[in-house]
């Protein structure tokens, strides 16, 4: 913390540490909520397209990126959305990058994130798109619970809570487009 003194530092903190983390500085500004499951079919509307994430110019989705996360993080996330095994999807509109989503596998089935979209049916084609990489297999997302809509989307689907985390800053909550946010890229890297 002292080689990070003067910056705005987040992290996820889980129940039994959060009271350590106020005594450092942090104050929680939302909870991701991990839901998991095989979530329900349900068709979302006809005019949204999927299209493999690496089939566009990396730059695309990397710029709609930076609406969900507060600095650039662009070599981050060509090597998230290309490592082995991972599927990445953008959803389109009218010819529009709309959304973007990522899954992944886990110990027990498959993480999804990020999950961004301009609206809960686009969110709900990206995760039809990535639940059908995982043939039937669970998955689970951190949804930040200050998303209402998310929320309400993952238990529409039939997917249940089963742990939850802080999101927590030592300074102001960074800007972004949280209604946009449907799951983490992960918690797990900060």
């Amino acid at each position: 913390m002292k080689h990070l003194e003067g910056r705005n530092v987040g992290l996820d903190g889980v129940v039994e540490q959060q009271d350590n983390y106020r005594r450092s500085g942090f104050r929680t500004a939302w909870n991701h909520v991990r839901y998991a499951g095989v979530p329900h079919a349900e068709e979302p509307p006809g005019d949204i397209t999927l299209v493999d994430a690496g089939t566009v110019p990396f730059g695309t989705p990397a710029s709609y990126d930076r609406r969900f996360f507060p600095g650039p993080r662009d070599a981050f996330l060509s090597l998230w959305v290309a490592a082995p095994g991972h599927t990445a999807l953008v959803a389109l509109r009218d010819g529009e990058l709309r959304g973007f989503g990522a899954v992944r596998p886990a110990g027990t089935g498959a993480r999804v994130g990020p999950l961004h979209a301009a609206s809960d049916d686009v969110a709900l084609a990206l995760l039809n798109g990535l639940s059908a990489a995982q043939q039937g297999e669970p998955v689970a997302l951190d949804v930040p619970d200050a998303n209402g809509a998310a929320i309400r989307l993952v238990e529409r689907l039939g997917l249940e809570p089963n742990f939850e985390c802080a999101r927590m800053y030592t300074g102001g909550v960074p800007e972004i487009d949280l209604p946009g946010i449907y799951a983490a890229t992960t918690i797990e890297l900060g």
